[in-house]
């Protein structure tokens, strides 16, 4: 199996659809059940027994993320402090003096919450999954109606078709948005030799999908697995509502 030594929280963000939540609070310290979401989450990496070091990226109201990252005391933690706006792709640009490139990286966004279902481990389930040889993202999805909270759910608005492992991404055209039957929540295992020789400051890792897709509208080098639990998009203030209701 895999062996996971290192991980990287998105905490960078300005969380504008959460707003007015978010003027003065960093969406991953929102609090769910009076737990922050980001204590979540490094709940759930504590699990890993490999994991060595756990890289945290601050720009919007960083002081904020450091002081909260000071009180836990953990010393496996690296702040990835950015002076810009540079989105994920770019934090993990900035980051890559903290990365080992020769070992897997395990990615999470700062707002990813999840319950997994009957002791039955998502992060474990990825980890087993992910392959070197074969590909160079494995991603963690759900089926769009099953993502709590999901803008598209109503619509089956999602990111890729499924198929074993292979992800399918439909061409749209005009900017119509297309049905597919998986959206990405957050959860992903890459190789972080693919950062190498990219010189763009600000952009999306979701170029990398987006570069992926072949003449067939087959991601190439780019997998997914279907995770087993329960996944919460808290994108507005309602979806937050809707976590600490549910969650």
């Amino acid at each position: 199996m895999t062996k996971i030594t290192q991980a990287f929280i998105f905490c960078a963000g300005r969380g504008e659809r959460m707003r007015p939540l978010t003027d003065s609070t960093p969406k991953p310290l929102l609090e769910v059940k009076n737990k922050k979401i980001l204590d979540y989450i490094l709940a759930k990496l504590q699990a890993i027994s490999s994991l060595e070091k756990i890289i945290i990226n601050a720009y919007y109201l960083a002081d904020e993320i450091e002081k909260h990252i000071r009180s836990l005391n953990n010393s496996k933690i690296v702040i990835s402090r950015e002076s810009d706006k540079i989105e994920t792709g770019g934090g993990l640009i900035y980051a890559l003096d903290k990365i080992d490139i020769d070992k897997p990286l395990l990615t999470l966004n700062g707002d990813v919450l999840w319950r997994d279902q009957n002791n039955f481990s998502d992060l474990n389930f990825l980890i087993e999954n992910f392959d070197i040889k074969a590909h160079d993202f494995l991603l963690g999805l759900k089926k769009v109606e099953d993502f709590w909270g999901y803008d598209g759910s109503s619509q089956s608005f999602g990111d890729f078709d499924l198929i074993g492992k292979k992800l399918h991404r439909k061409k749209a055209e005009n900017n119509q948005k297309i049905s597919m039957s998986h959206v990405y929540v957050g959860l992903q295992i890459l190789n972080p030799k693919v950062l190498l020789g990219n010189h763009e400051k600000c952009f999306s890792v979701g170029k990398f999908y987006q570069s992926a897709v072949n003449s067939n509208n087959i991601l190439e080098r780019i997998d997914g697995v279907e995770l087993r639990g329960d996944y919460f998009h808290v994108g507005t203030p309602q979806h937050l509502e809707l976590a600490n209701r549910e969650f």
